[in-house]
């Protein structure tokens, strides 16, 4: 493994071949992970992580009210951010997409 996070309750790691490996709690991100390769850094709330790809696609992945699900599907994106319950991701334009608990962050960008 290249670098390990976590939630409260999982951990993801990204392997040198950019693949993602998930273990803990499977409501909290330890499982679900993305099964192809080519990502460079992996994100969390609480109980959701988001993974950053090369070619600047997103997957998340866990409890979708923490982050979990409604990554953007499009490319581009070069930086993530989260707060405990949201992500934002940003593209090299500046332009911001935010999903997640819309208290925290997660509208609004």
């Amino acid at each position: 493994y290249t670098a390990i996070y976590s939630t409260q309750h999982a951990f993801a790691a990204v392997k040198a071949d950019g693949s993602v490996t998930a273990w803990g709690d499977s409501c909290c991100g330890g499982s679900g992970a993305p099964t192809d390769t080519g990502y460079t850094a992996i994100y969390s709330t609480t109980y959701a992580f988001a993974a950053l790809k090369a070619d600047g696609s997103v997957t998340a992945w866990g409890d979708s009210s923490y982050g979990g699900s409604g990554a953007p599907t499009d490319t581009g994106y070069t930086a993530l951010y989260s707060t405990s319950y949201a992500f934002a991701a940003v593209k090299a334009d500046g332009s911001v997409t935010a999903w997640g608990d819309s208290s925290y962050g997660g509208s609004g960008a």
